[in-house]
């Protein structure tokens, strides 16, 4: 049986990070994420100047490279690449509905 060309294999074997997309490229189809940290105070900051990551847009997950725009939150993976890191696997984080309970 001959795979799906338009089938996109997804591990989701390794460590997911969550962070925001700080810079895009639509017109070349890549970008860059920053991963998010905590601070001390418990704030969730984000250091843009440094620890950028390249993404391609065939590494996001269900064609939604369209719908990323500079400031969305993501999970992500990252690989070592030749020339550096590289964001794979990447999901575009939706909050929890917070109407939502466990009641």
């Amino acid at each position: 049986m001959e795979a799906n060309k338009n089938t996109k294999k997804v591990r989701f074997n390794m460590e997911k990070h969550i962070g925001i997309v700080n810079h895009i490229r639509n017109d070349r189809g890549f970008g860059f994420v920053t991963e998010e940290t905590i601070n001390e105070d418990g704030d969730i900051v984000y250091n843009l100047a440094n620890n950028s990551i390249y993404f391609h847009a065939n590494s996001v997950v269900e064609d939604r490279f369209s719908e990323l725009t500079k400031g969305t939150r993501v999970i992500y993976e990252i690989i070592q690449q030749e020339k550096g890191l590289e964001a794979k696997n990447i999901l575009l984080y939706e909050e929890p509905d917070s109407a939502w309970t466990t009641e």
